[in-house]
């Protein structure tokens, strides 16, 4: 009945709409899919945008819309999408990163005749949020593997070897993201998602501010302020500036009044040199001395005779793709492209824009242009019509079920769980989202009232309103969609 009444109402509101270039099904009695299509396009959020649209039935060659399905877009974390799909094809579900600690010669009276080595794999979730310990656990778990062995005292070297001279963020990525948690990129060796965060002190408003303390507490950090205490209940519009590789940061922006610590996060710089600082402490803290060089490797050096000391496994790929769709945590996605384009293999510097693309056409991908692993730069170009097709080949191989289960789901899953909120077709529709500055992307698949699935892409570029509003005007087109078919 709730059904026969919306539809009623949707024939009233969309009755006498102008045709417009929209391409669409073969239209059916009443509002037509092309008619939806059409008063979407034209609300004002949307009409002075670029905007691709496409939508399919999956398993069928049917197209029900497409405007602008083969014109290039920025995908922002939408694209987060391929590699999680194709890195789950490729190694398995349950595939985990690696860390060891090893130690070569001989231990002699608890002096280590030889070199202590951290290994690193390039483990994403490294003492992280979905990680089953977290860092301090972690090093207090090596500190006493060096304990039970009864070393005191290290002759030789403390190495941190890692995969490559990773140089973390693209050469396109904004200067005001990468020295915040989300802009951390992935490195050889991460750890705590690679966030800390600065508790600070606010003023009177115009005042500056004062840096408390930081957590982790980073050796040899330095913050510049040059941010001001804006009037309580003000926007947050403090970014911190920094080389991903530099331990000074530049605080600029207002943070508005608080009576309480206020807290930002931050991306910890160079976090293989900023863990081993952290490790190196801890070990001398408890009275084991190291007599040689404390530095990092950027490769894979093996002794004759190494002994395992300790070792670390990651969270299951899947679990990590997981938290990757339903969070969209850069750092994971770019870890998981890393794994996709290099195969896990030792490399430097950042991921190289012609093997991405190169992967991709070997998929069958044509309109694609791509710069990362995650969508951060804003220099990504990847058309509608690949996501749709992308969806119905990964529903041809591996069945709707594993396609909807590796997407977040409406009103359940991270991100997706505010998405249609309140709506009675919430449940129907599985995606990833992908917004920056002036842009809103929504991909997928969704169900109809008639049961049929349907991959989508809609991709909404350079507005100039609000995201929230054009959030709202993307949900609506979706959620009559949804009624409609």
């Amino acid at each position: 009945m709730k059904k026969t009444i919306f539809l009623a109402l949707l024939l009233i509101s969309y009755s006498g709409f102008a045709q417009t270039s929209v391409k669409t099904q073969a239209e059916k009695p009443g509002i037509s899919v092309k008619k939806i299509t059409e008063r979407f396009l034209k609300t004002p959020s949307v009409k002075n945008a670029v905007t691709g649209i496409h939508i399919k039935a999956l398993g069928k060659k049917k197209n029900i819309v497409c405007h602008n399905e083969n014109k290039l877009m920025i995908p922002a974390s939408t694209m987060k999408t391929l590699y999680a799909f194709y890195a789950l094809e490729t190694f398995g579900n349950d595939f985990r990163w690696e860390t060891s600690m090893v130690y070569s010669g001989a231990i002699e009276n608890g002096v280590l005749h030889g070199h202590l080595i951290l290994r690193a794999g390039g483990d994403p979730a490294f003492g992280g949020q979905i990680d089953t310990k977290d860092y301090k656990t972690l090093i207090a778990e090596m500190i006493n593997a060096l304990k039970n062995k009864g070393i005191s005292e290290i002759e030789g070297n403390f190495i941190m070897q890692l995969p490559g001279n990773r140089y973390p963020a693209h050469g396109s990525w904004p200067i005001e993201d990468i020295g915040n948690y989300y802009g951390t990129g992935a490195w050889g060796f991460n750890f705590n998602d690679n966030l800390y965060k600065l508790f600070i002190r606010t003023g009177k408003p115009g005042e500056p501010l004062q840096i408390v303390r930081s957590e982790p507490e980073i050796p040899g950090l330095k913050i510049s302020v040059r941010s001001t205490t804006a009037p309580p209940g003000a926007d947050d519009t403090s970014y911190l500036y920094a080389d991903p590789t530099s331990y000074t940061q530049t605080l600029i922006g207002q943070i508005p009044q608080t009576k309480s610590l206020y807290v930002i996060k931050g991306a910890i710089p160079n976090p293989p040199q900023t863990f081993l600082r952290i490790l190196e402490n801890e070990i001398r803290n408890n009275h084991i001395h190291i007599n040689g060089q404390v530095r990092l490797s950027y490769a894979y050096d093996y002794y004759e005779n190494e002994q395992l000391l300790w070792r670390h496994f990651s969270p299951k790929l899947i679990d990590i793709v997981k938290r990757t769709i339903d969070k969209s945590v850069n750092l994971y996605s770019e870890a998981l492209a890393r794994l996709v384009i290099e195969k896990n293999k030792t490399s430097d510097h950042y991921l190289n824009k012609e093997e991405i693309n190169a992967y991709f056409k070997s998929k069958g991908f044509r309109l694609i242009d791509l710069e990362d692993g995650c969508g951060l730069a804003p220099d990504n170009l990847i058309a509608p019509v690949e996501f749709t097709r992308f969806f119905d080949d990964m529903v041809r191989k591996k069945g709707t079920d594993y396609v909807l289960d590796i997407l977040s789901r409406g009103g359940k899953d991270g991100y997706a769980q505010y998405f249609l909120k309140n709506s009675p077709v919430q449940s129907r529709v599985w995606l990833k989202s992908g917004s920056v500055s002036k842009v809103m992307n929504y991909v997928g698949v969704f169900q109809g009232l008639s049961g049929k699935y349907y991959g989508f892409a809609i991709m909404v570029n350079h507005f100039s309103d609000k995201h929230k509003t054009v959030k709202k005007e993307i949900e609506k087109y979706l959620e009559n969609l949804i009624f409609k078919l």
